[in-house]
């Protein structure tokens, strides 16, 4: 079992430094996208657990189980004593994330003013693959995860560097198409 608290700690601890450091923490594309059958899927909390409440589960599970460990408890006390430290953890770690967005002004920009702005592939986008996005709105740089329409990825993948024009978003998801080079 202290293989096991160890590779947690060891995978954890990073990512919720990197989390900690990037200040981010449930607004920026981290969820989990999970294919779960309905009754696996408790009510969608598996749908709901970010990348950043994943991390943070995984640290504190790893540490507290060593640490726990150390002091000489039995393997069950401590694997249950390391479950609930890391479950306490991710909730601590999701209410406060809550709390800084609802507090926080925002200077979002509505996917209405994306639309028709022309932007750059950061990451390689294909057929039934999203990719991302990067473009300038309302002062900022935004990375946006994003799709091609059909007729753009029937002959190839849209390529890190490509121009590409923003067609619509959705739910978070822009949808692209190439944009000529006389155009970009």
């Amino acid at each position: 079992m202290v293989g096991l608290y160890l590779a947690a700690a060891i995978i954890g601890v990073p990512l919720v430094a990197y989390f900690a450091i990037a200040g981010e923490g449930d607004e920026m594309d981290t969820d989990v996208d999970l294919d779960v059958d309905g009754a696996l899927d408790a009510g969608g909390l598996l749908h709901s657990i970010s990348l950043a409440t994943g991390a943070f589960f995984t640290a504190f599970f790893g540490v507290g189980g060593l640490a726990i460990g150390a002091v000489g408890a039995g393997t069950l006390v401590t694997l249950l004593m390391a479950i609930v430290i890391g479950a306490i953890a991710a909730g601590i770690q999701m209410a406060l994330w809550r709390f800084v967005r609802s507090s926080s002004q925002s200077s979002e920009v509505g996917a209405t003013e994306l639309a028709g702005r022309p932007a750059e592939v950061v990451m390689p986008i294909g057929p039934g693959r999203r990719g991302r996005i990067s473009l300038v709105a309302g002062g900022q740089r935004l990375y946006v995860s994003a799709e091609a329409l059909d007729e753009d990825v029937a002959n190839g993948m849209l390529e890190k560097g490509q121009a590409v024009v923003v067609v619509t978003v959705e739910r978070g998801v822009a949808t692209v198409s190439r944009l000529d080079a006389e155009l970009a």
